[in-house]
């Protein structure tokens, strides 16, 4: 074997970046190189407790470094997801349009995929006022005296081209980055069993507001307002012997999308958690129960309501809960022998709280979130004895433990300055959010709003959380 072996991986050259690539660079310079260096080698734990907080942790560690000569264990008891923090953590953060992946085949081919892109570089569009929502000559559905089936066609066709319309005036000012797509299936490949087909449009348009059940109760507007100022719930609904009769709670303030003006609508939001939050209220079960027909159910938006109160009660969350309700008084109603309009409501409230895989609670409790261990407690007490719920809708003046939480996928530690607005609303300076400008601080546990509530001037905090670029937010569970 010859000896003489010529190596060519030695490289002596120095290749200095451009200025704009060291602009952009996470080490701008040599000099902030051994700045870093030389934090690590002083303080390693503490460097490296502040490098790992970039990471998004399913399960924060116990302590950095765990070292028994020859056995190191750094970050013990703590949980990462790779996929997590290598691509979901970005999609959602203002990364979402940096390139991921950049694939170049044959001269000319090349693709990139960004993070924040979704499968098959597709995006549903929803996009109410001056949009995609349909006002014009609704009324036909009411007045005419044509066929019901020729005004549905009508209206069909109206809202469609409407859709079309928009979709094209959004290609025409994107410069063609946003453009209609084949995916959903036509009405006759739908109804040959096919899921995906070659129409850019939904099968069927998102109705805001339809006909609603004559019900053997009517929720209208003054059922949903609070008691009183700021924060507060509405009257709990009772029964002529005077027993709770709420089997849902929904907290959306009155939203009406009307094509002109808006509507003058009687307060019904509070600041809460660092935002602005519709007030409580509650739906009684009578809503449910139709009026004319024996043994009918409304499990949706379409209960027994009035045109003014469904503008807060026709959001998802509420409506998932009248599912729930509905479906399990169906399923007692079968259970017990009864028609729906003889089952007793305690029975079914008792059922949502107490059912095992998913409780619902019938009742507002502000300070009492569903992960509270005396939740279940509290729920049926005040089945009981509703007294014991304060005028302001909590169940105790006293505050909770703002250090405890559930964890959650995509949550990380925040560090920063917690700044108050003085009106309710909080950021937080350090961290910088979309555009450079400190992150807007919002939080839905009780204990941390308590706690944020009795900050009034600026203090150092350690917080975990989610981010939101989009709203933008930064969503807190915990102190950390």
């Amino acid at each position: 074997m010859s000896q003489n072996i010529e190596s060519h991986l030695v490289e002596n050259r120095v290749v200095k970046p451009t200025r704009e690539f060291s602009k952009k660079a996470r080490v701008k310079s040599m000099a902030d190189y051994k700045r870093l260096h030389a934090a690590s080698v002083k303080n390693p734990q503490k460097f490296w407790a502040k490098e790992a907080a970039e990471l998004q942790w399913g399960r924060k560690w116990k302590s950095v470094l765990k070292w028994k000569v020859p056995v190191a264990r750094w970050f013990d008891g703590g949980s990462l997801n790779v996929t997590e923090n290598c691509v979901d953590r970005h999609a959602t953060s203002d990364r979402k349009n940096k390139a991921a992946i950049i694939w170049e085949g044959e001269p000319g081919e090349k693709r990139t995929l960004t993070y924040g892109r979704l499968p098959g570089g597709l995006l549903m569009l929803n996009w109410p006022l001056a949009g995609n929502d349909w006002h014009g000559g609704l009324e036909r559905a009411f007045l005419s005296e044509t066929a019901p089936g020729e005004v549905r066609a009508d209206l069909a066709a109206d809202m469609r081209a409407h859709s079309r319309a928009f979709a094209e005036a959004l290609r025409a000012i994107g410069a063609g980055r946003v453009r209609r797509t084949t995916v959903f299936p036509s009405p006759e490949q739908a109804a040959a069993g096919a899921l995906v087909g070659d129409d850019d449009l939904a099968l069927m348009p998102y109705w805001r507001e339809g006909r609603r059940l004559q019900a053997l109760e009517t929720v209208v507007e003054q059922h949903l307002l609070p008691l009183a100022p700021g924060v507060a719930i509405a009257p709990l609904p009772r029964d002529g012997a005077g027993q709770l009769t709420a089997i849902a709670v929904g907290n959306y303030a009155n939203d009406h999308h009307y094509p002109g003006p808006d509507w003058p609508l009687a307060p019904k939001s509070c600041r809460w958690g660092g935002r602005w939050s519709g007030t409580p209220f509650t739906i009684p079960y009578g809503a449910l129960v139709s009026r004319g027909v024996v043994n009918l159910l409304a499990a949706d938006k379409a209960f027994g309501v009035s045109h003014m109160a469904n503008g807060a009660t026709r959001l998802q969350p509420l409506v998932l809960n009248l599912g729930q309700a509905a479906g399990l008084a169906a399923a007692l109603c079968v259970r017990l022998a009864l028609q729906p309009a003889e089952l007793p409501v305690r029975r079914l409230q008792e059922a949502l709280i107490t059912e095992p895989q998913a409780p619902a609670g019938p009742l507002p409790l502000w300070d009492t979130p569903w992960h509270h261990p005396r939740w279940r407690e509290r729920q049926l007490a005040l089945l009981d004895d509703p007294t014991r719920l304060e005028p302001g809708g909590r169940w105790s003046p006293e505050p909770g433990d703002p250090h405890w939480a559930p964890s959650e996928p995509g949550e990380r530690l925040w560090q920063g300055d917690l700044v108050s607005d003085g009106q309710g609303g909080f950021s937080l300076h350090g961290p910088t959010g979309p555009g450079g400008e400190p992150w807007p601080l919002i939080t839905l546990e009780p204990a941390l709003n308590d706690w944020l509530r009795r900050r009034s001037t600026p203090c150092p905090v350690a917080v975990v959380g989610c981010a939101n670029p989009w709203g933008p937010w930064l969503r807190v569970s915990r102190r950390a």
